[in-house]
């Protein structure tokens, strides 16, 4: 039988039902080992992220291959693979463009985890093409950084080029600040700052031993509002990452960008929040603002990314990952949401 944590109208359970069958020729059955809990799950939980309403949630999950469909020829059984959560039809106005993130019948409107039963289960039947191949000596355990490093990519696909004196802001330490400022230091960044009100994620932070320094934006507003007396036009910072997804911290971190900057909104605001900026300085300083949604072609080289990455950055004790089973589903969700740990896995 199938054991899974079931969100049902914002109440969670622990279910049991029979296990999956592959009957598509292209589909995959796989026997989930590892399964993310993120910042987005607890916000569909509270009913401030859209998603079904009956649903088993988890779209960061890796396992084993234990069936698959006559057409499938890239996946044997036994092979360990990562799942990109996010689908795309191939043939609408955006996929044909190269624009699959934006796909007018999959993309979020079937995401796995979200819209459709994801990997908080043991086995889940899921479409071949979704499923990557993991390296041989890449454990099935790291690989659940796989699909939040995707979107990552999408949004540094999206900053474009940055110098490699350029002086960094990254925004928030949770488990995607953290992996932004990692992935600043693995492509030789080091003048980064990280910006954090809480005292236990800025220890998170200095744990990784990036070099970098944590300061609370209290810090940042005072440097800011001395440069301004001051007349010194060079304060600031080349590239902001916002990860807060925080109206407050947008708006006092719009301050803090020097001329010619750019500012990566990656932190998800909530639907209906009206972010305030002078447009006037976007024109004066020539302020680029980029945003970044799902992960358009980036799942395979990600899965390298995290390979590449894993030793050095993505240690589940430096970064404060917890690792439960799926019947200690509360006690996860309560750790995560109290900010005890950056980061929960299901380990199946």
């Amino acid at each position: 039988m199938n054991n899974a944590v079931q969100l049902l109208n914002g109440e969670l359970s622990l279910i049991t039902k029979p296990n999956p069958k592959v009957t598509n020729p292209k589909d995959v059955l796989v026997k989930v080992s590892h399964s993310g809990v993120c910042g987005t799950d607890l916000s569909i939980i509270a009913g401030r992220f859209p998603a079904a309403k009956k649903v088993i949630q988890g779209h960061e999950f890796s396992g084993i291959v234990s069936d698959i469909g006559t057409a499938v020829k890239h996946l044997k059984v036994g092979d360990r693979i990562c799942v990109n959560p996010y689908d795309y039809c191939s043939s609408c106005h955006y996929c044909v463009r190269g624009q699959p993130q934006f796909c007018v019948t999959e993309a979020m409107k079937t995401a796995l985890g979200i819209m459709k039963d994801g990997g908080w289960q043991q086995y889940i039947v899921v479409p071949g093409h979704l499923c990557f191949l993991l390296p041989s000596d890449m454990s099935l355990k790291q690989s659940v950084f796989c699909q939040p490093l995707s979107t990552i990519i999408r949004g540094w696909d999206n900053m474009g080029r940055v110098d490699q004196d350029a002086k960094i802001l990254v925004a928030g330490a949770g488990i995607v600040g953290l992996l932004w400022a990692s992935l600043f230091h693995y492509h030789g960044f080091r003048d980064v700052t990280i910006s954090e009100i809480s005292e236990h994620r800025k220890e998170m932070a200095a744990r990784l031993s990036l070099g970098f320094s944590a300061v609370h934006p209290n810090t940042l507003q005072e440097q800011s509002e001395k440069a301004k007396a001051e007349n010194d036009e060079t304060w600031g910072f080349d590239v902001i990452v916002d990860c807060t997804g925080n109206k407050k911290a947008v708006e006092s971190q719009f301050q803090w960008l020097r001329k010619g900057a750019t500012f990566v909104l990656f932190g998800v605001c909530g639907k209906g929040v009206d972010i305030q900026i002078e447009a006037f300085q976007i024109y004066q300083k020539e302020i680029k603002i980029v945003s970044s949604y799902l992960n358009r072609f980036c799942y395979a080289r990600t899965v390298q990314l995290v390979h590449y990455m894993s030793k050095r950055y993505l240690d589940f004790k430096q970064l404060d990952v917890g690792e439960y089973s799926l019947q200690d589903y509360v006690a996860a969700l309560d750790a995560l949401s109290k900010g005890e740990i950056s980061k929960a896995v299901f380990v199946l």
